[in-house]
């Protein structure tokens, strides 16, 4: 049996679009600018997609990753310090 996860950091979907909206009418301020400052927090400059993660959970589910189990894929741009 091989058990992975998938940990994906903010991830652009319909619903964290209307979450961006709901802060931005809290803020004061519009959707494209919480979205802004969100990705500003972001080593790589930017969400997610949704076919990002997909892509990741369809290759661990698939053949190609027949030998890896018990890992944690951490799909966060970066944002994850690496320990060397």
């Amino acid at each position: 049996m091989r058990v992975n996860a998938v940990n994906p950091a903010l991830t652009m979907t319909e619903r964290l679009a209307e979450g961006l909206a709901a802060d931005a009418r809290l803020r004061n301020t519009t959707p494209d600018e919480v979205l802004r400052q969100a990705q500003a927090k972001m080593p790589l400059g930017r969400l997610a997609s949704a076919e990002e993660i997909a892509a990741a959970v369809v290759f661990l589910a698939s053949p190609k990753a027949s030998y890896i189990s018990g890992a944690v894929l951490s799909m966060d741009g970066a944002a994850t310090p690496m320990v060397v």
